[in-house]
């Protein structure tokens, strides 16, 4: 039987001849049996060309050889209205065939649109990937070991952070239908009540602790105050009940006080002083001498963020001491006074009374910690870390410098911490590496009756005669190369402002850190020992560099073993000796960070160190070998 010839058009709508070919022929050139199915016909005209199919048949109501026509006249036309049915035939067929052929290029139909390549088609999934990738990778840090990570399984208390409170202290005021709302210091007449739905009743209120409330009911007829006016002539006003509502929660029952029905003004007072009177009163009723009370008053000056805090903590025996502080330092400062005694508040109040220390308060963000006295005495085992933590988180900003009362900062340190220390540490600098800036700390003798040494230059003959000395010269605070670098030694550092040192085993610097970043002190420690080599520790085990400020220190002068009230310090010391720096928080490190933790971690020192400041290797990992 002779093979059928058939006609074919190009993408330019030309028709061009076909070869001759079967129904195998017919696939190769895009022509399909469903394809033609639909056009068979037995008659053709003369504006046609025929087609003889003989097997299989097309048309299946048709057992005989039947001939397809194709219209050549108008074939534009004709294509274009076949166009959507050839393709929804074609589909249909695919659907049916796609498991049982494989794919090749001749098999493409005539009019199918093109098909995604296999790359082409990975493309839409591999974008997606990287996508995730992106937004994933930044959150998971460094790759650490599960040992050195801080955020293990193996969390101790040292890896909390700092969370301060920045909202002002306001009383709470509730009205019968448990709408509440919070009053700052002033005074706030009717109107501004029934903006906060308080429409004269008052159901429940909460004063804190440093404020008072003051409830002013509608004026009394049979109560008068006689008041003068500015031209000296007397006059009679009825004046309101009134009731005074120090800290605590109150229930106002309106059946028992008709004030609670017919408030009209509110007054919100806070002061130091409103704070100590509260706390004396707490100590003297039943049980209450074993709660612990915390106060914290804000400062009257406002600071940017940007600033960096100086964060020390005391008892009321250093009160005097700490001036020199405040008067070296001129930014933002956040104190804790700590309560040793029930006995303290009168000599707090005193110290306040007077107008010079007050107004030398005014930058510091105070708070006073009046501990539980129980019959154990554990109010007496000095609570540093945990003062230092509060103190810490009351700060303003987001910079802090923590050191001791004793301490005075040079005159120049904190314009030097406003210019360089924040460059430094903030985040953006610190995506790399974690820095903390040490600050050098120097003693003078008891002996020495001169002024404190503001400068280097007032510093250096000091150290020539004596004078001035740095405690615990080896591991203490011998890392921090502090006799070096005022006696003028060279140094090999490129950078002008501070020199980088590495981290040794029991060194217990003072530094300036980034707040949102830091690790909080281990509150377990009480007293002295362990507690600031212990959060030293942890910054070299999560990778932290040390750099120290040139030019710059902290000064104290050497004093007697302090004394405290009923011998409490020394007696507490003997006790609870079960754990320690060496024997329990050690342990603690090496299982969270892993046995290296001790060695210096993130030191990239180069000029500066133990070879060429002639520093021996001795005190760097001792206590854990």
């Amino acid at each position: 039987m002779a093979k059928p010839n058939i006609t074919n058009r190009d993408r330019n709508g030309l028709w061009l001849e076909g070869a001759k070919a079967n129904a195998d022929g017919f696939v190769a050139f895009g022509i399909w049996q469903p394809y033609l199915s639909w056009m068979c016909a037995d008659s053709e005209g003369p504006d046609q060309v025929g087609l003889d199919i003989i097997s299989p048949p097309p048309c299946p109501e048709q057992s005989h050889p039947v001939r397809l026509s194709i219209r050549v006249t108008g074939m534009d036309t004709f294509f274009n209205r076949t166009q959507v049915r050839l393709d929804r035939i074609w589909r249909q067929w695919a659907r049916r065939r796609r498991h049982n052929l494989p794919y090749t290029a001749a098999k493409r139909p005539l009019t199918s649109q093109p098909q995604a390549s296999p790359t082409r088609a990975l493309l839409l999934p591999c974008l997606l990937l990287f996508a995730l990738i992106l937004f994933v990778w930044p959150r998971l840090g460094k790759h650490v070991s599960p040992a050195q990570r801080p955020d293990s399984a193996a969390r101790t208390p040292h890896h909390e952070q700092y969370h301060g409170s920045t909202s002002a202290p306001s009383v709470t005021i509730c009205n019968p239908t448990n709408r509440c709302s919070s009053w700052l210091v002033g005074r706030w007449d009717w109107q501004a009540l029934v903006q906060q739905g308080v429409y004269h009743d008052v159901h429940r209120v909460s004063v804190p602790v440093g404020m008072s409330l003051t409830l002013e009911g509608e004026p009394d007829a049979e109560a008068e105050e006689e008041r003068w006016d500015e031209e000296g002539e007397k006059s009679q006003q009825r004046v309101g009940k009134s009731v005074v509502l120090n800290v605590g929660e109150f229930s106002c029952d309106s059946k028992k006080h008709s004030l609670c029905k017919l408030v009209r003004e509110i007054e919100v007072k806070t002061s130091i002083f409103i704070a100590l009177d509260q706390i004396k009163r707490n100590m003297t009723r039943k049980h209450a001498a074993e709660t612990e009370i915390i106060y914290t008053h804000p400062p009257t000056l406002a600071f940017p963020s940007t600033e960096v805090t100086l964060v020390s903590q005391f008892s009321i025996n250093r009160l005097e001491r700490f001036e020199d502080a405040i008067g070296a330092w001129e930014g933002p400062i956040a104190a804790v006074i700590y309560l040793t005694q029930s006995t303290d508040i009168d000599p707090l109040h005193t110290y306040f009374n007077d107008a010079a220390k007050s107004a030398l308060y005014s930058r510091v963000t105070l708070t006073i910690l009046k501990p539980a006295y129980d019959a154990h005495n554990v109010h007496l085992r000095y609570p540093i870390n945990r003062l230092r933590n509060l103190a810490t988180a009351t700060a303003p900003t987001d910079y802090v410098f923590v050191i001791d009362a004793d301490f005075v900062p040079s005159k120049s340190l904190h314009a030097f911490a406003a210019h360089h220390a924040v460059p430094l540490l903030s985040p953006r600098t610190q995506q790399a590496h974690r820095i903390a800036l040490v600050i050098p700390c120097i003693a003078l003798v008891e002996a020495h009756m001169g002024p404190i040494p503001a400068t280097p230059a007032d510093l250096r003959p000091l150290f020539r005669t004596g004078a001035a000395f740095v405690t615990d010269p080896r591991a203490g605070h011998g890392p921090t190369l502090t006799t070096q670098q005022f006696l003028a030694r060279p140094f090999f550092a490129q950078d002008p402002h501070t020199y980088e040192v590495c981290y040794e085993s029991q060194w217990e610097p003072y530094y300036i850190l980034h707040r949102s970043t830091a690790p909080a002190y281990d509150e377990r420690f009480r007293n002295q020992g362990g507690d600031k080599q212990s959060h030293a520790l942890i910054l070299n085990a999560m990778g932290y560099r040390f750099r120290v400020a040139r030019g710059e220190f902290i000064v104290h002068r050497e004093h007697a073993k302090l004394v405290w009230p009923g011998g409490g310090l020394g007696k507490a010391q003997k006790e609870e000796k079960e754990w320690t720096y060496f024997d329990g928080f050690m342990r603690e490190v090496e299982e969270t960070f892993g046995k290296g933790a001790r060695w210096p971690r993130g030191c990239a020192a180069k000029g500066v160190g133990w070879t060429v400041q002639r520093r021996d290797v001795v005190g760097i990992g001792v206590g854990g070998l």
